[in-house]
C-alpha cells in the first residue's frame, strides 16, 4: 500500500523568506523547504552542512551581487534598528561587512572612503556635537 501523496502547501511568509512544506513527497518524508534568496556570509553553508541541513545555493553575477548587497545592507540596518543596545556593536559590524563588501564590488578601496569621510567632516563637521535641526525659515 502506497502512502497518500499530498499537495503543496504553503505555509509562512516573512519579508526575507518564505518557508513552505514539499508535501509532494509521501507523508512519511515530509521536509521542511525554507526559500532565502538573499546573500549570505561565505561560511554559512558550511554552517549549514555541519548542522545536517542541505542546503542549494548558487554563485551571484556582478550585477545581482550589487543588487543582493543593497538588499543585505537593508537588512543588517533594519536588524540594527530593532536590536537592543546589548547586541548593537554585532549588528554595526555587520553592516560594517556590507559596507565593504559594497566598496570591494563597485573598486572602491578603504582608504579612498576614508579620505573622503575625512574631508566632509573638515568641511561640514561631524555629528560628535549632537546637534538637532528643528526647523529653518526664508523671507
Amino acid at each position: 500500500m502506497h502512502a497518500k501523496q499530498s499537495n503543496p502547501v504553503f505555509i509562512e511568509t516573512t519579508r526575507d523568506c518564505f518557508v513552505a512544506a514539499l508535501l509532494a513527497m509521501t507523508d512519511e518524508q515530509i521536509m521542511k523547504i525554507i526559500k532565502y534568496d538573499k546573500l549570505i556570509r561565505d561560511n554559512i553553508p558550511k554552517i549549514i552542512k555541519e548542522k545536517g541541513i542541505e542546503s542549494v545555493t548558487r554563485i551571484a553575477e556582478a550585477e545581482e551581487y550589487k543588487q543582493k548587497l543593497k538588499e543585505k545592507l537593508e537588512e543588517e540596518v533594519s536588524e540594527f534598528l530593532s536590536s537592543d543596545e546589548s547586541h548593537e556593536v554585532d549588528e554595526i559590524a555587520d553592516i560594517l561587512e556590507v559596507l565593504y563588501a559594497i566598496c570591494a564590488a563597485r573598486g572602491i578601496g578603504k582608504k579612498q572612503i576614508e579620505e573622503i569621510r575625512t574631508r566632509k567632516a573638515k568641511e561640514r563637521g561631524g555629528l560628535e556635537k549632537r546637534i538637532i535641526l528643528e526647523e529653518t525659515g526664508e523671507k
